[in-house]
Parts: C-alpha cells; sequence; structure tokens
C-alpha cells in the first residue's frame, strides 16, 4: 500500500495571470518605443543647425590677437576653432590643456583627418589686465602649443563678455599666503 504524499498537488496556473503577464510584456515594449521615438524627435536639430552646441555656445565678441589686431566672432565665422579660456600666468592647468590641444590636433592629422589644418585654435585671456597682446604673442609662440595658436585679449568688459557668450564661469580670487591670483 502506498501512502500518499505529504506535499500537495501543484494548483493550476490561473488563466488570468498569464494574461496580466503578457499585458504588462506588451505595455512596456510600447512604453519602451514610445519612449526611444521621443527622444529621436527631440534630438533632431534646426536644418540650419550642423550641431547643438553651436546654437547654445558663443556670440559676438570684439578682442584684440597678439598683434594688436581687432578680432571678433565674424573673422572665424565659418571655420572650425578649438577656443581655450586660460591666461598666462597659469602656471600648470592652462600650458597643460593647451598642449594636450596640440597633442589632440597632431594625432588627428597623423589619423588621416581631414581638414585638421582648417582648425584655428585660440587662447582667450580670462586675466587681460596681464595679458596684453606682447604678453600673449610671448606665451603663445613659447613652444609646446599649437603651432597657429591665435591669443586674443581685451578690456576687463569685452573678455567678460567674451566669456559670458560662451558659457565659462570665472572670478579672480587672491590666496592669502601669496599675492599671485587665481582665476
Amino acid at each position: 500500500m502506498t501512502t500518499p504524499s505529504p506535499l500537495k498537488p501543484a494548483k493550476p496556473v490561473k488563466l488570468y495571470f498569464v494574461y496580466v503577464l503578457v499585458i504588462s510584456v506588451l505595455a512596456s515594449v510600447w512604453v519602451w518605443f514610445w519612449q526611444s521615438n521621443r527622444q529621436a524627435e527631440e534630438a533632431q536639430l534646426p536644418a540650419n543647425c550642423k550641431s547643438r552646441a553651436f546654437a547654445e555656445i558663443g556670440g559676438p565678441f570684439n578682442l584684440v590677437n597678439q598683434d594688436g589686431v581687432a578680432v571678433s566672432e565674424k573673422t572665424f565665422l565659418g571655420k572650425p576653432a578649438l577656443i581655450y579660456f586660460g591666461f598666462t600666468y597659469c602656471p600648470d592647468v592652462c600650458p597643460l590643456s593647451l598642449q594636450s590641444m596640440a597633442l589632440s590636433l597632431e594625432a588627428a592629422k597623423d589619423a588621416g583627418g581631414r581638414n585638421i589644418e582648417d582648425i584655428q585654435p585660440i587662447l582667450i585671456t580670462l586675466d587681460p589686465v596681464r595679458d596684453t597682446p606682447q604678453a600673449l604673442k610671448n606665451y603663445v609662440t613659447s613652444g609646446g602649443f599649437p603651432p597657429r595658436l591665435i591669443g586674443l585679449t581685451g578690456s576687463v568688459e569685452q573678455v567678460n563678455a567674451a566669456a559670458k557668450a560662451f558659457k565659462v564661469a570665472h572670478t579672480k580670487t587672491y590666496p592669502k599666503a601669496t599675492r599671485q591670483m587665481i582665476i
């Protein structure tokens, strides 16, 4: 004689649980497709804009280059540019960033990048009081930086306007232990 199993037989899965599961999966797939299509629509740029950054960063400026020649955003209109905001008395970050710019341009050229020579590297000072055109000229030609690097300066107001147009936040501080400023 056999003894009955102490385990109860499994109850059959209710059909409505299967329906709920199928509907949940279908709803999840529909939401995923709807969300990805909506993001793709938002990512589309206006026909006259090649990159969203061009529409949001930059604007009019009037500065002077290292040769004392007045320049504006129109000087560089239609030309690709790498713009860096820094200053000549910067002990480490600015030179390293400009050297990285030079290495990046060289690597792009070595990788067969087309029209790399058309890219204009630009340094816009954040310390126009000390960074005169002559100081910028000495700095940008000192070596290790992109060969065609242009330095731009102007009045405090002009430099602040350029920084604001390019959404560059900066402030001068004077550490207590030194007379040097930090930007």
